[in-house]
């Protein structure tokens, strides 16, 4: 409720000063955001995981572009931008 009327840093300062002490890792909302964190870094991490795989096949010129591209399941196009860099 906070959010909605932008109390956000009274609200934090006035449970700060409260006598009892709020366990945050236990709030529903918490929770939500670090499986979101979590779903998000899974992502980053493909990601960067698909593009050193890319980057490794290339070097060793093995394979050709098409064949990186179709092992990676990933565009012609982009296999080519991540040679470019």
């Amino acid at each position: 409720l906070s959010k909605l009327r932008n109390l956000q840093v009274e609200t934090i300062n006035q449970i700060q000063t409260m006598p009892f002490i709020y366990d945050l890792e236990t709030d529903i909302r918490y929770k939500q955001g670090i499986e979101k964190g979590i779903e998000k870094g899974i992502e980053k991490g493909i990601e960067k995981g698909i593009e050193r795989s890319i980057k490794a096949m290339f070097d060793s010129k093995l394979l050709t572009i098409d064949q990186i591209a179709a092992i990676n399941q990933v565009s012609i196009d982009y296999v080519k931008s991540l040679i470019q860099k």
